[in-house]
């Protein structure tokens, strides 16, 4: 399914807001829950971690960096990552927006296990080139409902670095993701995360497409729902007019507190590619 999205600037549309009371605290969907946890700093990078209720896993998750008022803000992901059990979702990120308090916002769709649930992982090589790609697939019969990644030294202890593109297949059944770090002072790897569940285990399971027209401004938006449906995982690309990823950043990336939207904010970083479009593959289910 494909849904054309408006072309808007990341600032133009924001997510309602919910009653700050409510921020914090898990909602209650149709088989599914969201947890979501917030962490106020102002040291430039920050980290936050997310459970889900006894009885239930990561099905997908996300993130968002905000100001002090809970607007967006420029910021990116660190690292997005379930646990080996997927019992927690952790994500840390990295203020780009210079303002002094800021918050880093972790978002995770939580249910019982589905048949055949597991959190595969996978690592490149470990060598100093300046960007990797990742692909990751489920075993034959299963699908994926969300993803995770980290840069890693050659230790395996994680570096600051980000995702330059997420995005699942357009059959849910893998996951391409390109990385890059911060700054390259030593060899490093991409490590990555696939949840995922047998083919039918999840009611209703699709992939929703929604993109951008081409835009050739450094940010853009787009919001993903599939009627009468729960989110419960997404990816993004920056592509260009042939549809050929270019490198991106995500500065926010998160099912809405209502559990029936997926917004991502993104920015091209490819001078070479002044027309680009936001592609999101959101996964969606009954």
């Amino acid at each position: 399914m494909l849904t054309l999205a408006l072309s808007l600037g990341a600032a133009a549309c924001a997510e309602p807001a919910p009653d700050p009371d409510d921020r914090d605290q898990t909602v209650e969907l149709a088989g599914y829950q969201l947890v979501v946890a917030t962490a106020t700093t102002t040291p430039r990078d920050a980290q936050v971690q997310v459970a889900c209720p006894k009885g239930t896993v990561i099905l997908g998750g996300g993130f968002a960096t905000l100001d002090d008022t809970g607007a967006y803000l420029e910021g990116t992901a660190t690292a997005m990552v379930p646990s080996f059990d997927g019992r927690t979702w952790l994500v840390n990120g990295r203020n780009l927006a210079g303002v002094g308090s800021w918050q880093l916002r972790a978002r995770a769709v939580c249910a019982a296990a589905p048949k055949g649930y597991q959190v595969l992982t996978g690592i490149t090589s470990v060598d100093s080139v300046p960007t990797k790609q990742l692909a990751l697939a489920c075993p034959a019969g299963q699908v994926a409902t969300g993803a995770g990644f980290a840069t890693v030294d050659s230790t395996g202890v994680w570096v600051a670095g980000e995702a330059t593109y997420f995005s699942p297949s357009w059959d849910g059944h893998a996951w391409l993701m390109n990385a890059q770090p911060f700054r390259i002072a030593q060899p490093w790897a991409l490590r990555g995360w696939l949840v995922c569940v047998a083919d039918g285990a999840v009611a209703g399971y699709q992939v929703h497409t929604t993109e951008s027209a081409l835009v050739a401004g450094a940010d853009e938006q787009v919001i993903g729902a599939c009627p009468g449906q729960a989110m419960i995982g997404a990816g993004w690309g920056v592509l260009d007019d042939t549809y050929a990823i270019l490198t991106g950043r995500a500065t926010a990336h998160e099912v809405d507190y209502r559990g029936r939207s997926w917004l991502t904010n993104a920015q091209n970083h490819s001078s070479f590619a002044p027309r680009w479009r936001l592609q999101q593959r959101a996964l969606c289910a009954n």
